[in-house]
């Protein structure tokens, strides 16, 4: 079916009435539902891991279970914390790789810095001073012009 079409307004249009340009289900202007099912369709389903098995010497279901529950601590300590703060960019720099986590002193949840400097962004959006979060942010960030 093209897109755009859904099956109401393709029934109206087969008999010979005319149809409008907003569902007469949904109402929503073009009717999305025949997209949103195959969409909802396609979206992977949520990883079940109880009867996970090993393939080829990989994962064992233990260490899947153990990775997913140091996962789901990390998130939790990341969600608890009132303020994220991090060491120094001067510190964390030199040595930091694309992907690396750091550990919030705060917390002590792990972000990677990517998402780190997304956080000091939504805090200064907020009104808030970057330095609260990364001490030298001011002196180790250089200015969107540059």
């Amino acid at each position: 079916m093209p897109i755009g079409t859904n099956e109401c307004t393709r029934i109206m249009r087969l008999k010979g009435l005319p149809y409008p340009r907003t569902c007469p289900v949904c109402k929503l202007g073009p009717c999305q539902r025949n997209e949103e099912v195959a969409r909802l369709e396609a979206m992977p389903k949520p990883l079940d891991i109880s009867n996970a098995k090993p393939i080829d010497g990989g994962l064992t279901q233990e260490k899947m279970l153990e990775i997913r529950d140091r996962i789901l601590e990390n998130r939790r300590r990341i969600d608890g914390c009132k303020q994220h703060t991090f060491r120094p960019f001067s510190a964390m720099l030199p040595q930091h790789m694309f992907g690396q986590k750091h550990e919030c002193l705060n917390c002590g949840g792990k972000i990677n810095g990517e998402d780190i400097l997304t956080y000091v962004q939504g805090y200064i959006a907020a009104g808030g001073d970057p330095t609260d979060i990364v001490p030298d942010w001011n002196a180790s960030v250089p200015d969107a012009g540059d």
